[in-house]
């Protein structure tokens, strides 16, 4: 199966590997951290406030360049990344570190920062690509309780739970449903393909972290986005698809996430079962839904989605006002007559 990086042409990746090799052979790291695969490519994008004082001199072209962003206040800078194998990102940060507290040790992190990560996908079969995007949504409460969940209000970090941007069954496979993505997403799709507001750069950016160089913060949030990654490449996309139509308890969520994430999990104090349930039903009302559901308004608000009751209510007298697949509107007004023990609606219905 072809994979990303055959279906678009990206630019090369400058990486200067020599260059840092040298460097990190000279250098003992501070605070070591193994990730859960060493080799995969991460960008990092980190914004800083009261830089008083540029450090392109005191980086010396190792890792990291520095840029102006006008969305920050009080001398900000935005510090970029080479695209790092995930064993370097220890000796990046690390080396922002000490050029910070040399030149300006005042520098500081306000609520307009954040920290955004690039998951390099052009390796990822469409397959993978879809995969990736499912699990994710089910465990987005997973990413937004590590960043805090002020972010899930922040106009620039907007969730998917919130929004019509997760593609249907029919759509996954395809590159342009990741081409209308806006930037601003908690999740950004846009930077895969390109769209209007993104750049093509073949990766997929996490936008919920705020600013911080805290290594107890930064190295397990990374690697949470990295056992998605590996998780997504174990899986095949009709089984996975299988598997959240059936999922409807609690302890079959607490054991995917255990299973996905392990020493990374959060406590169940603070990621309840509301979490779980809120998430994978709204998954699973764009996924398995050729028309807009908050558009359309056809499920009943009461039983929110056909997976996990029979007891939808009749149109009636809205259906006319509904333009539904015929063969969708038939089965929900047959939904009322059918036995509680019947077959998934995936077994009766192609969607």
């Amino acid at each position: 199966m072809n994979k990303i990086q055959d279906i678009k042409n990206f630019p090369g990746l400058f990486t200067k590997k020599l260059k840092h090799k040298k460097y990190e052979d000279l250098t003992k790291l501070k605070t070591p951290y193994e990730f859960k695969n060493n080799n995969c490519l991460i960008g990092i994008e980190i914004e800083i406030e009261n830089i008083t004082e540029s450090l392109l001199d005191s980086l010396k072209g190792l890792y990291w360049e520095e840029t102006e962003d006008h969305s920050l206040r009080n001398y900000g800078r935005e510090y970029k990344s080479i695209p790092l194998r995930t064993y370097q990102i220890p000796y990046a940060i690390e080396y922002l570190q000490a050029a910070l507290n040399h030149t300006n040790p005042e520098y500081t992190f306000s609520n307009r920062c954040s920290v955004h990560v690039h998951l390099n996908v052009r390796d990822f079969t469409m397959e993978q690509l879809a995969c990736f995007l499912i699990l994710y949504c089910v465990f987005e409460k997973h990413f937004f309780h590590i960043a805090g969940t002020k972010r899930e209000n922040n106009i620039f970090c907007v969730p998917l739970w919130n929004t019509e941007y997760i593609p249907n069954t029919e759509s996954l496979y395809f590159p342009e449903s990741y081409k209308a993505w806006h930037k601003y997403l908690a999740l950004n799709c846009g930077c895969i393909f390109g769209s209007a507001n993104n750049q093509a750069f073949g990766t997929i950016e996490f936008r919920h972290l705020y600013g911080t160089l805290d290594t107890n913060i930064l190295y397990p949030w990374i690697n949470s986005i990295i056992a998605l990654r590996e998780a997504s490449s174990k899986y095949k996309l009709d089984e996975l698809i299988s598997d959240i139509t059936i999922a409807n308890t609690t302890s079959q969520y607490l054991h995917w996430y255990s299973s996905i994430f392990q020493e990374l999990r959060i406590s169940s104090y603070l990621l309840t079962k509301n979490n779980y349930e809120y998430c994978i039903s709204n998954l699973k009302q764009n996924l398995f839904s050729k028309t807009n559901i908050h558009n359309t308004k056809y499920f009943n608000t009461e039983n929110n989605h056909w997976f996990m009751s029979n007891g939808i209510n009749k149109l009636s007298k809205q259906q006319n006002k509904i333009n539904l697949d015929p063969n969708i509107l038939n089965y929900i007004l047959n939904m009322t007559n059918t036995n509680t023990n019947s077959a998934s609606p995936l077994t009766q219905l192609e969607l």
